[in-house]
């Protein structure tokens, strides 16, 4: 929590620099305070390619011309007398006069955020602050003893209402709620009943992003994320938390693992972070742990950046190591010399990164069965999904669409079900691999596979040794420009390739 003294000038300024995004908002938050306003994060975006926060802009509460809050899911909006500015249950009617007070920032290459640019003037008179649940000018606030789910009386009882209707619909639909020990409400989760019944059959790999989206709480939004037979992701759980810490993530894991009955998934991938990997071997010491490949490289910009400015060649080099690297000890011998090259041998950061080299780099996670899940291709394909409910929306507002969501997700898999039935597999090739497996694998998968098949053509194996039990091929891989070894073991009629794409992926 960054901290303010009093006699500090709390207007920003055009070219002013913070640490992080955190800062930033701690800052305007501080200057809203002082001026006597309400403050929301009106936008936020993140890169395309790194899923990291790039752009914000923080402004008045009353931004805008829209209402702030609607009464009920369920309800048509209750006509509000003039004189009672209080809605009936309780709630803060912050209306909208489309104010243009704000400030916008902007991440640099370097990891710091500057101001782009600051609106001060405002178009309505300023009001003193309701107690409203989560406010710091709450007396009863306990920021020292950590956050709260910023929401007012009557909001809580809308989520009550919202789970409850879930649960009429189907009994198994699960949530949970945590409280802190002033029973102020601290983290939500919930999981409806099919994704229950789903997981029994796709525990193979599931994911934990806990860095999706913050809403104009705060507060981060949890996705777990499984993969079923059509290569589609389901959603196997929401949660909206109020910090990142162990306490916190060690409730939502714990609390997820009750909701699939204690059976633990084989394969877990999530962020790149200290707290999450303790968590994650404390609560699921079976698990194979993984981290997002696409989060480390995002992370390289923000840890790396005056080294990126330093030096043009710097990102070449570093993913030639990962992507290129096919036995562990070429990859430790490209690894060295990076630390050699750009003089990073006491970096911590690059000193982590390498003591949790089983968890990220491929080459040393190529037995194991991702799914697809840890590409930057796949991350886009779950944030362009759920981008189209999640935008400048409060918890509730994007519980309103949870069962669009689901609707969505219900009819993408319905068409790929019907396709898998429906449509005839035409095939390309003579191969007899091909047709034997088309019959097996849903049509999605089965697409994949014949992309595979085409581009076998343009491979050449060469016999390099052979014995009793094994014969071991170099294959030239002409569209790739690159060798790979392939292993084939008769007596237990094994083919193994050093590209690992059937353990990593799902399929040849």
């Amino acid at each position: 929590m960054v901290t303010f003294k009093e006699d500090m000038n709390l207007e920003p300024l055009s070219g002013m620099e913070f640490e992080s995004h955190g800062e930033a908002y701690s800052f305007y938050q501080e200057h809203a305070r002082s001026m006597g306003f309400n403050t929301a994060i009106q936008n936020s975006r993140r890169s395309k390619t790194s899923r990291e926060f790039i752009d914000a802009k923080l402004a008045c509460s009353r931004y805008g011309t829209k209402p702030e809050y609607e009464k009920s899911f369920n309800r048509p909006r209750a006509r509000q007398s003039k004189q009672d500015p209080e809605n009936t249950t309780g709630r803060r009617s912050c209306s909208k006069t489309d104010c243009k007070a704000s400030m916008h920032v902007k991440r640099r290459p370097d990891g710091k955020w500057v101001v782009h640019s600051f609106v001060k003037e405002h178009n309505h008179e300023f009001a003193e602050y309701k107690n409203v649940v989560g406010l710091k000018n709450d007396s009863k606030n306990p920021f020292d003893k950590g956050r709260n789910l910023a929401l007012e009386a009557g909001d809580c009882k809308i989520l009550l209402e919202f789970f409850t209707h879930m649960q009429n619909i189907n009994s198994n639909f699960f949530y949970a709620i945590d409280l802190g020990e002033d029973q102020r409400l601290k983290s939500l989760f919930w999981v409806d009943a099919k994704s229950r019944h789903d997981y029994s059959y796709f525990c193979d790999v599931v994911s934990f992003d806990t860095t999706y989206v913050r809403n104009k709480y705060k507060m981060p939004l949890s996705l777990v994320i499984g993969v079923n037979h059509h290569y589609q992701f389901i959603p196997l759980g929401c949660a909206f938390v109020s910090d990142e810490s162990a306490a916190t993530f060690s409730w939502l894991m714990q609390t997820w693992l009750k909701a699939m009955g204690g059976q633990s998934p084989r394969v877990m991938i999530t962020d790149e972070d200290r707290t999450v990997k303790s968590v994650v071997a404390e609560i699921f010491p079976n698990t194979h742990h993984c981290f997002f490949l696409w989060h480390v490289l995002g992370k390289v910009s923000e840890n790396l950046g005056h080294v990126i400015k330093q030096h043009g060649n710097f990102m070449e080099k570093f993913e030639k190591c990962i992507y290129r690297s096919w036995t562990e000890e070429e990859f430790a011998k490209r690894w060295l010399k990076i630390l050699d090259r750009f003089e990073l041998k006491d970096d911590e950061w690059m000193k982590s990164l390498y003591e949790d080299r089983k968890k990220w780099v491929p080459t040393y996670i190529m037995d194991v069965l991702l799914a697809g899940m840890s590409t930057v291709q796949r991350s886009e394909s779950v944030n362009s999904f759920f981008d189209k409910y999640v935008h400048k929306k409060t918890v509730l507002e994007f519980l309103k669409q949870y069962e669009a969501i689901l609707q969505d997700r219900y009819e993408e898999e319905a068409k790929a079900i019907s396709d898998s039935w429906s449509k005839v597999r035409t095939l390309k090739s003579p191969s007899p691999f091909e047709k034997s497996v088309a019959g097996v694998y849903t049509h999605t998968v089965f697409k994949k596979f014949q992309v595979e098949v085409v581009g076998a053509t343009a491979c050449h194996p060469k016999p390099e040794n052979h014995d009793s039990t094994c014969s071991i091929f170099r294959v030239q891989d002409h569209e790739k420009n690159h060798d790979f070894v392939v292993t084939l073991n008769e007596m237990k009629a094994e083919v193994s390739c050093i590209c690992r794409l059937y353990e990593y992926k799902g399929y040849l």
